[in-house]
């Protein structure tokens, strides 16, 4: 499958358009901040940030990782709950591990990914993923840590929310990640941005900051959705 080029907005990830010159979004398309993706070292339902893992030999420190999308409450978009994911945009990046690698990536459900690299993810979700108890587990994957691995954090880089660069206002509003509605819905128009909470492997410290990595603007400011009780 040939790769996507540029950004895909929310209606081709929903609908996996792949075609070279992906459709326009209106100004309307950014719904502002809505959720925050958890990088945890297990699948949940509660994640765990912080990890001690030994180091083999020649191989290095293997890790399971998982990206969770949660979600504080329910939201309302055009009449009908928002409970479904039809699209994600999103790229692990990895401070104080050169040389890592991703051996292994899992992308939750039936999709169509054109993220260029393992630990890209640029995915049409078909026919979503939903919601349970404010959570949902949208990516794992199996990372290599050469050495022994000390003081490693897991984040998300911000280059991977290819399509806020097309939206006005998105992108200078910090936004690390990006997520669509589903197309049963009729919420495949609607792009949101998200936060993350980092991971740690082998942290020298006591205490890992697990502080949300935010950036401004969010849903309430912007409208276009309302909350699912006043």
């Amino acid at each position: 499958m040939k790769q996507g080029r540029g950004s895909l907005f929310a209606f081709a990830l929903a609908l996996v358009a792949l075609s070279p010159c992906p459709p326009t979004a209106s100004a309307g398309d950014w719904a502002g901040h809505y959720g925050d993706v958890l990088l945890s070292f297990t699948p949940g339902p509660v994640p765990t940030h912080v990890a001690r893992r030994d180091s083999l030999p020649v191989v290095g420190t293997l890790v399971d990782l998982y990206a969770l999308l949660a979600v504080p409450e329910i939201v309302r978009a055009r009449g009908e709950q928002v409970l479904t994911v039809g699209g994600i945009e999103l790229k692990l990046a990895v401070d104080g591990a050169p040389g890592w690698k991703v051996l292994e990536q899992e992308i939750t459900g039936k999709h169509i990914n054109v993220g260029p690299e393992p630990g890209t993810v640029t995915a049409g979700l078909f026919p979503g993923l939903s919601f349970e108890g404010g959570m949902v587990q949208v990516a794992h994957w199996v990372v290599q840590v050469p050495g022994r691995a000390r003081d490693v954090v897991f984040r998300l880089d911000p280059a991977g929310a290819r399509s806020c660069a097309g939206l006005p206002g998105c992108g200078e509003s910090g936004t690390f990640a990006l997520w669509a509605g589903a197309v049963a819905a009729n919420q495949h128009g609607l792009l949101f941005s998200s936060g993350y909470v980092p991971a740690y492997l082998n942290p020298s410290q006591p205490e890992s900051d697990l502080t949300p990595r935010r950036g401004s603007v969010g849903w309430r400011e912007r409208g276009l959705v309302t909350p699912d009780r006043p």
